[in-house]
């Protein structure tokens, strides 16, 4: 980021001594921790969101290529060819007729013929 060295942090201690005196300068160090402290933790959260917003779009992306692959499609349309074929044969078929009751055995017992 900023190519600081040693030597240049100590100057600037020592310009920063001289001209706040040494008893403001312990304060302002304290202060000047807590906001740089507070910067990099709005970097980091920034940042993780940029990178939770790119990981959303890259799955919104992948299950879009998903989606349309080309055997998706031949799949769809076996499919409507079979619910077509379904219905043909249920056009095509003729109305069963209905079962005949047949005289059961118990009811022939129980009324005797006449005579």
């Amino acid at each position: 980021m900023f190519d600081i060295g040693f030597w240049e942090l100590a100057l600037i201690f020592v310009v920063m001594l001289v001209v706040l005196g040494p008893e403001r300068l312990p304060g302002l160090v304290r202060t000047a921790g807590l906001w740089i402290g507070k910067a990099r933790r709005l970097v980091s959260e920034v940042r993780a969101e940029v990178e939770r917003e790119l990981q959303v779009e890259e799955i919104k992306r992948s299950i879009s290529q998903e989606v349309n692959t080309e055997e998706f499609k031949r799949l769809a349309e076996q499919v409507k060819s079979i619910n077509s074929d379904v219905q043909s044969l249920d056009t095509d078929r003729p109305v069963a007729n209905p079962p005949q009751k047949t005289p059961s055995a118990s009811s022939s017992r129980s009324n005797p013929p006449a005579k």
